[in-house]
Parts: C-alpha cells; structure tokens; sequence
C-alpha cells in the first residue's frame, strides 16, 4: 500500500513539475524585486508608470510567444517572467496609489480571475494544458 501511494504522489508530481514550481518561485520573487526597482527606488518612477512599461514589455513578450514558429525555451520564460513583474506592479498600484490596501485589491484581483476562468469555460476551451492540436 506505502508503495501505491508513493508512486501515485511521484506521478502527480513529475520532476518538471517541480522545477517548473521552483523557477516560478524565483520569477516571481525577481518580479517584485524588479517592480520595486522601477516603481521605488533607484529610479523612483511611481507604480502607474512601472504598470504601463512592464505591461508594454509583457504585450511584447506575448506577442513574441505567440508568433514564435515552435517552443523557445526563453521567449516563454520571458512571459512568465513578465507576468509576475507586471502582477507585482499592479497589485503594488492597485494597494499603495489607488488606496485599495490589500483587501480592496485581493477582492478586485479575485473578482477579476473568476470572470476570465468563467469566460474560458463558456467559450469551450479545455482548461488541458497539453496541446490538443
């Protein structure tokens, strides 16, 4: 029995798993780091410009990914890599010029995901990730 349940919680959680989890970690750690760089100090921006250049730099990035012939290793981690640095940037945004706090921004944050997963369901998409080409 010891042996079943270890090899059902191995296969639910592949090696690539992990390392996909643990570059994510430090992407978006990078993120806020870079976020407040911009945003604070050294350069002292304020977050609504670090919003608007680091979703410039995202929408570029996207737009790299999706016009990308085949998988490339690092246009795709420069997207992962944006999303938490514009993520951090807005949600920084949202909390400290906006006034939200963190509450006000959660509630807007959660409000915001739960209609696009809803729209991704109502349009037929599977939520699959592997490609069903």
């Amino acid at each position: 029995m010891e042996k079943l349940m270890s090899r059902t919680a191995v296969s639910k959680f592949p090696l690539v798993g992990g390392l996909f989890w643990a570059i994510k970690i430090v992407a978006t750690t990078l993120g806020e780091s870079v976020s407040n760089y911009v945003a604070i100090t050294p350069l002292k921006l304020g977050y609504a410009a670090a919003v608007i250049i680091f979703l410039a730099a995202f929408a570029l990035t996207l737009l790299m990914q999706l016009r990308a012939d085949r998988f490339r290793p690092a246009i795709f981690w420069s997207v992962i890599l944006m999303t938490s640095i514009v993520g951090t940037a807005t949600s920084d945004f949202m909390n400290r010029t906006v006034g939200l706090g963190y509450t006000g921004g959660a509630a807007v944050l959660t409000t915001l995901l739960v209609i696009v997963l809803t729209g991704w369901r109502a349009s037929g998409q599977t939520m699959d990730v592997h490609y069903q080409g």
